[in-house]
């Protein structure tokens, strides 16, 4: 067993997919499987019990993992120790959700750049979390709380929500009428902000869609209300038409074998410092 064997094992686990582990690793999922199957012959021993479409860990998997991670994390500082140097430099692998990344963190690029010109970005913004760590992020900054033990995290600020409409969409609403709501594309309503709209919303739900920004445009056209981040709101023409008392917090993210790697430390403070100045407007 080498440490690529332990690299697929913890990436397969991570993705907690086959198809996404072959993505990350840059192979087809066949040839996953199949390295899979030749580690299981060599561990003698089953680590993925395997459905039509997913899969759970065995019990070898289980007592495996804690292992495994310390082999990666030792891997990185291996790395780390290798590459070291005064100089905050080199590729930071930095994912966040689409609207935090358009709207608080692209704008603020001139202050990492101003300190830290050699530092190149790679912002992967999306809806899904990703991974962090070897293979995946650097650092995450996210809205859900890690709870996997390998990671460090901190808060950084904390986005507050309310309901908001445009002004023409008010001047044409009836008196009395319900509210057209516009809402995430969340059929399971596990965001709270679902949640919220499923106990307090009388009307009908008229738009559903992944993106902050699209809830944002659609109320900002008139099309109906959006409960959205106060910062988010406070930038377009639109009026506050009911408090809530959501509020969701923003975790800072990096793996523990990356959160002393200059270049990660200075990508996580010009973050933080962005989210600070961003509950000061």
């Amino acid at each position: 067993m080498d440490w690529e064997d332990v690299r697929l094992f913890l990436t397969v686990v991570r993705s907690q997919s086959f198809t996404r582990a072959a993505a990350a690793l840059g192979q087809h999922q066949s040839t996953v499987s199949r390295r899979v199957g030749e580690l299981e012959q060599n561990l003698g021993g089953r680590l993925f019990q395997r459905s039509a479409r997913s899969f759970t860990l065995t019990p070898l998997a289980e007592r495996l993992i804690p292992d495994a991670e310390a082999v990666a994390a030792a891997v990185e500082r291996f790395r780390r120790s290798a590459t070291a140097t005064d100089q905050p430099a080199g590729i930071v692998r930095l994912a966040t959700a689409e609207e935090l990344a358009s709207e608080l963190l692209v704008p603020a690029l001139g202050e990492l750049w101003a300190v830290a010109p050699e530092i190149d970005l790679v912002l992967d913004a999306r809806f899904e979390l990703v991974d962090i760590g070897p293979g995946g992020a650097d650092v995450a900054l996210r809205v859900v709380r890690p709870q996997q033990a390998h990671l460090r995290f901190r808060k950084v600020g904390e986005l507050r929500f309310g309901v908001y409409a445009s002004p023409r969409y008010l001047d044409r609403l009836r008196p009395g009428a319900a509210w057209d709501w516009l809402s995430f594309d969340d059929p399971e309503a596990r965001l709270p902000e679902t949640k919220w709209i499923e106990s307090h919303a009388n009307g009908r739900i008229r738009l559903c869609c992944r993106d902050t920004r699209d809830l944002a445009r659609a109320a900002d056209d008139g099309w109906g209300v959006a409960i959205l981040p106060e910062a988010l709101a406070s930038e377009r023409d639109l009026i506050q038409v009911q408090q809530t008392d959501l509020v969701r917090p923003l975790w800072l993210v990096t793996h523990e074998a990356l959160a002393d790697e200059t270049r990660v430390r200075v990508v996580m403070e010009w973050v933080a410092a962005t989210c600070a100045a961003a509950a000061r407007r």
